[in-house]
């Protein structure tokens, strides 16, 4: 970690060579020491990118997830599930873990219901896992209690509760998050690998 970090500080403080400008590392640098220092802002580079990767893939859930909800706000129709499971679900992040294994932040909380239904008109039960992040729903029903939802009669699979729904913000926030972390890394990682095969390609 302690090796990682410095590789890091290096390429803060020689930024000029990594968009190709020819600025000596140290007196006794050579190729190999600009490779490292190309080699270590690239990971710097690449954890932010990352990091925005994931709050896209998140805004792609929820996304999906909005989808559904205006689909059975238009279409769908009205039905009663039964509980069969509830559960609540703890999720540490393991970037805020110390080295002792003790986290500095608290986890977050799911609530994971696992509900039986059919759709109206049909004998056919239908059981599904739906995972929400208001957590106290476990704790206002119980086991066999019924909860309502709204379901498509087209596509009986695409249920959702009446609990749980998740705001249209978060959609916006990790699409915001997703471009704050990924955006700006990805214009300067470009320009960077540009830079490095204008520079190959170059006669000696």
């Amino acid at each position: 970690m302690k090796h990682l970090f410095w590789k890091i500080v290096l390429s803060l403080k020689y930024w000029r060579v990594l968009l190709g400008r020819t600025k000596k590392v140290g007196p006794e640098a050579g190729p190999d020491a600009s490779r490292v220092v190309l080699f270590a802002a690239t990971l710097f580079l690449l954890v932010p990118i990352c990091i925005g990767l994931g709050f896209g893939y998140l805004a792609w859930q929820h996304g999906q997830r909005l989808e559904s909800q205006r689909a059975v706000d238009k279409d769908g129709v009205a039905v009663t599930a039964s509980i069969e499971g509830l559960k609540v679900e703890k999720f540490h992040n393991d970037a805020t873990r110390m080295g002792d294994g003790a986290n500095r932040t608290e986890p977050s909380l799911f609530c994971v219901i696992q509900v039986r239904y059919s759709k109206p008109g049909s004998s056919t039960v239908l059981r599904k896992v739906i995972w929400l992040e208001d957590d106290t729903v476990c704790s206002r029903y119980k086991l066999n209690d019924p909860i309502a939802g709204r379901l498509l009669p087209d596509n009986p699979d695409v249920l959702v509760l009446d609990e749980g729904r998740l705001a249209e913000y978060w959609y916006w926030i990790c699409l915001l998050l997703l471009a704050l972390f990924s955006g700006g890394p990805l214009v300067l990682l470009a320009r960077v690998i540009a830079a490095r095969g204008g520079g190959a390609g170059r006669p000696a």
